[in-house]
């Protein structure tokens, strides 16, 4: 755990310090707050030594920009179906045939980059290791969702 805990903070701090206009009195958004949590559980869940997280941390932040890059022409593509439908657009206005190509070929490519990342982890981690994070990944979103939920049913 305390291991655990050094690496996150030097992971924090090593990505702050090539930050340009980096504030002084840094407020954590809730997305990074959410980032720094998953972290923590992470490390803990998958008792990496201190290498090992380097390289699956960078590893992984390689996979989630790229990933994020697929998820945004994903979204511009539903975008702009989106404003053809709420235009009224007719089929020789706006292509929803092709649009709708696009989208299934953008959520196959989101597979299978997915698929390339958990694939090289093999040599970072052991399959025990891949398959506790496939695990942790999933369960970490779903629990997130879940005490959202239920905050927002109590208020």
């Amino acid at each position: 755990m305390k291991n655990s805990l050094i690496i996150l903070i030097l992971l924090t701090f090593a990505g702050s310090m090539f930050a340009q206009d980096y504030p002084k009195k840094h407020k954590w958004s809730p997305k990074e707050r959410m980032e720094q949590l998953e972290k923590i559980k992470l490390l803990e869940e998958m008792n990496l030594d201190e290498q090992t997280s380097i390289r699956f941390f960078s590893r992984r932040g390689e996979f989630k920009d790229a990933h994020k890059s697929i998820l945004d022409q994903r979204d511009s593509l539903l975008d702009e179906v989106e404003l053809a439908l709420k235009k009224d657009k007719s089929r020789d206005e706006f292509d929803y045939k092709t649009a709708i190509n696009d989208l299934i070929g953008i959520e196959k490519k989101l597979i299978s980059h997915r698929e390339e990342f958990i694939n090289s982890l093999s040599d970072i981690l052991t399959t025990e290791q891949i398959a506790k994070y496939i695990v942790f990944e999933s369960k970490f979103f779903h629990q997130i969702r879940e005490s959202l939920m239920k905050r927002r049913r109590g208020k």
